[in-house]
């Protein structure tokens, strides 16, 4: 009985990588110059990044902020609908603002991006759908092909 379940154990582990080494395969495959341009946008950021995202890309957003904070870039996440009622201040015309969306239809998030569009920031979009709302809001736009995960192959 031991060994079945590590059998089924091992099995799962080597699924799941399966699937997250296909998904860096399809993001290295679609690298474009809008990627470098992004790199080029936040690495010379006169003031501040700021992150932002609803549901779990706002998780993944939460995320990006403190992996850039660690390299010493000014990051915070801004959550779409607490920016939008008095933290929207804060962002202006020298800042940069990374948009992450996986539709790029959220209500809220594209309500900020439409606000913040005024204040000069720049816009980065990342999203698996490059014609939508979100990304017509943006100066950059980031295409990731969103693939299957592993809690969704498991139905």
């Amino acid at each position: 009985m031991l060994l079945s379940a590590a059998v089924d154990i091992l099995e799962e582990i080597r699924r799941v990588l399966d699937i997250e080494i296909e998904g860096l395969q399809s993001v290295r495959s679609n690298l474009n110059s809008n990627f470098a341009r992004a790199v080029e946008v936040i690495a010379s950021s006169k003031r501040h990044v700021y992150v932002t995202g609803a549901g779990k890309s706002g998780i993944i957003a939460t995320k990006i902020a403190a992996t850039l904070r660690s390299t010493g870039t000014a990051a915070t996440f801004l959550h779409p609908s607490e920016a939008l009622h008095g933290d929207v201040g804060m962002v202006g015309k020298d800042d940069v603002v990374l948009s992450i969306g996986k539709s790029g239809e959220t209500s809220e998030l594209n309500a900020l991006l439409r606000v913040l569009k005024k204040s000069g920031s720049t816009i980065i979009a990342i999203t698996s759908s490059p014609e939508s709302s979100m990304a017509a809001l943006s100066d950059l736009v980031l295409e990731v092909k969103i693939m299957e995960t592993p809690s969704q192959s498991r139905s």
